[in-house]
């Protein structure tokens, strides 16, 4: 697989960000009861699916789809969304591994994060949900979160050009049934950061 870049991962996540969110009433409107999931899973489909289009044709990809009413396929293997070079129908390496999670809290992290620094892999990424109601307490929670990252990475061999993005969990928020319905400026964004081996870098 060629080198994919910051710039190729940023603009997946956004692209499979806006997908996603542009789905929001017509996935709701099918699975009220299971919207946010729905929703969690729409993203990572259309994430995976940008990253896909950037790899050669002969790369499978594994992930569950999602259609824009919420209808889910399975097809998910060992993570949230992986890329594999396969040799005789048997997986013959990991190209590209991906881990999402909409819940904000440190266990959520903990059992995840550490599927993807185990994983064998060369690039991978993670993906944090934000849900902070002010733009002080999200930068606050990145900082945070992203030091704890750093602190496990420089202590395990992982391996891989690693990215860790933030992006909005769509679970309701300030009386709405998703806050994908109604989101503040600040959460209304994605943040990519990059590990350079000992700290997070941001992509611009």
């Amino acid at each position: 697989m060629k080198q994919i870049s910051s710039q190729d991962i940023r603009q997946c996540v956004e692209q499979g960000f806006q997908e996603a969110k542009d789905q929001t009433s017509s996935i709701l409107r099918h699975h009220l009861s299971s919207g946010a999931s729905r929703l969690s899973s729409k993203f990572v489909y259309e994430v995976m699916e940008s990253i896909h289009r950037r790899c050669p044709t002969e790369y499978r990809l594994h992930v569950i789809s999602v259609e824009d009413d919420g209808t889910k396929r399975s097809g998910e293997w060992l993570v949230d969304g992986c890329i594999t070079e396969e040799s005789d129908g048997f997986i013959a390496r990991i190209v590209f591994a991906m881990e999402s999670e909409s819940d904000t809290s440190k266990a959520a992290f903990d059992e995840d994060f550490a599927k993807l620094v185990h994983l064998k892999s060369a690039f991978k990424l993670y993906l944090n949900g934000l849900d902070q109601t002010t733009e002080a307490g999200m930068h606050r929670y990145m900082k945070e979160r992203l030091a704890y990252a750093a602190r496990i990475l420089r202590k395990t061999s992982h391996g891989a050009n690693l990215w860790m993005g933030f992006w909005p969990s769509p679970a309701k928020f300030n009386g709405h049934v998703s806050a994908w319905k109604a989101l503040p400026a600040h959460l209304d964004a994605i943040y990519l950061w990059e590990f350079d081996g000992d700290e997070f870098t941001e992509v611009p």
